[in-house]
């Protein structure tokens, strides 16, 4: 038996409302499950506690059935805040979601996130990984402040080619449009 892939990931938020609209309004995801909870299981289960409770949204790009992001308004006993997201450099913890957008929307996600006052941290920066291709990106921040990553890959087809080659031994496994 093996693990599959990541189904959902969850991130402590301020505001739901606000968070759900960053993330159908500007990232173009869907809203598949909200609701709220109150009771002793998610209190036993995940350890919090006595008392919490909060609402959810899960979040995903449309036609996903992995890579859900859950959006958790935690309501805590005594107004504990959440911890908030975790930055790079920070304790451990979650400090960076990726998110895979096509090439050719890179730029125009970019200049959508800039218009809404969203801050993103450069020009979307190219890079290239040994055995896989070049990657471009972006970082922004959702409104928690969690670090994002907008990233277009390379195709499946050009990975499979360079570590095909680099099984090979091929030294020539520069980005084809550079040959």
């Amino acid at each position: 038996m093996s693990v599959g892939p990541i189904h959902h990931a969850v991130l402590s938020v301020a505001d739901l409302d606000r968070s759900v609209a960053f993330y159908r309004d500007l990232l173009g995801f869907r809203v598949s499950v909200s609701g709220s909870f109150d009771d002793d299981e998610h209190v036993r289960s995940l350890r919090l506690p006595a008392g919490t409770g909060g609402r959810s949204a899960s979040v995903h790009p449309k036609g996903a059935t992995a890579g859900i992001v859950e959006l958790v308004e935690w309501r805590v006993p005594g107004g504990v805040p959440s911890t908030g997201p975790k930055r790079p450099g920070d304790v451990p913890g979650v400090s960076v979601l990726a998110f895979e957008v096509p090439e050719d929307e890179l730029g125009p996600l970019r200049e959508r996130l800039l218009a809404a006052d969203v801050p993103v941290y450069s020009e979307p920066v190219s890079h290239e990984i040994d055995g896989y291709g070049r990657i471009r990106w972006f970082a922004c921040e959702d409104p928690d402040g969690m670090v994002l990553e907008m990233l277009a890959l390379p195709s499946v087809d050009e990975v499979r080619r360079r570590r095909t080659a680099a099984r090979a031994g091929d030294t020539t496994t520069a980005d084809p449009a550079t040959t």
